[in-house]
């Protein structure tokens, strides 16, 4: 006799409602350096940031130095218990920078390394002397499933990164564009990994500096909103807090 067995699926009647809602958003903003990214997500005062590298010295925000693998799953930790707890206090959480954490991610690949394949371990240094492109699996692993439970906590999550102006080699071309500066799968991952990729782009008119967030793709640079709740432009101009205002009047609570 055939043992029906239950599922926990169930066929939808009815299309699902699109969400603007905050908690749900994941960001990945990149430019180049020192042009303001840290002090547009300061003005939010609900955000946390982990702190990868020294620079938020400048700002009045909620933080934690994070200087190693082990700093970051402590971080977690101490976020899992407030959560459990029902005490999660933030609406946003700031990975600055995420090509800092990723450098945490492969020095700990390094440390494996040497125990797993004791008999060569001096000769390991980097992630590219591990054996088989192992190395470079594990810590693409490693970030991937470290996004995953932040992105769980019930608050935004947003990483900020910086540039690089990659040559895109096409059949009967060669393509400059400004894109995330991580290569290789992990790269490739964190591009599709973020509902909002906000590419922060500055340009002298005149005497004045423009600053704005372009989120519409092309062959030039990297950027998208999915939804297009954040409209290709938006100009970030002025007062900083006014601006982020009217970024964070895109979405819902």
């Amino acid at each position: 006799m055939e043992t029906q067995v239950a599922s926990k699926w169930v066929l939808p009647a009815t299309a699902s409602e699109p969400t603007k809602a905050w908690v749900k958003q994941k960001f990945l903003m990149i430019g180049a350096g020192k042009i303001g990214k840290s002090s547009f997500w300061a003005q939010d005062e609900g955000a946390f940031f982990i702190e990868t590298e020294p620079g938020l010295n400048h700002l009045a925000v909620r933080k934690l130095p994070c200087r190693s693998w082990d700093d970051l799953r402590e971080i977690y930790a101490v976020l899992y218990e407030a959560y459990k707890a029902g005490l999660f206090p933030y609406q946003t959480l700031v990975i600055d920078t995420i090509d800092r954490l990723i450098s945490y991610s492969q020095e700990e690949c390094v440390q494996r390394a040497k125990v797993k394949f004791s008999k060569m371990a001096e000769q390991i240094n980097t992630i590219g002397d591990i054996p088989e492109g192992v190395g470079w699996f594990w810590s693409t692993q490693m970030v991937d499933n470290m996004l995953t439970k932040l992105s769980e906590f019930p608050s935004a999550l947003v990483l900020i990164g910086h540039v690089q102006n990659k040559e895109v080699k096409e059949p009967t071309r060669v393509i400059h564009k400004d894109t995330i500066n991580i290569g290789g799968q992990m790269g490739t991952g964190l591009l599709g990994w973020p509902d909002h990729t906000l590419h922060w782009r500055t340009r002298m008119r005149g005497e004045a500096i423009e600053r704005c967030l372009r989120t519409k793709p092309s062959e030039e640079l990297e950027a998208g909103s999915r939804g297009n709740i954040v409209p290709d432009g938006f100009r970030i101009d002025g007062d900083l807090k006014a601006a982020y205002g009217k970024f964070r009047s895109l979405f819902t609570d």
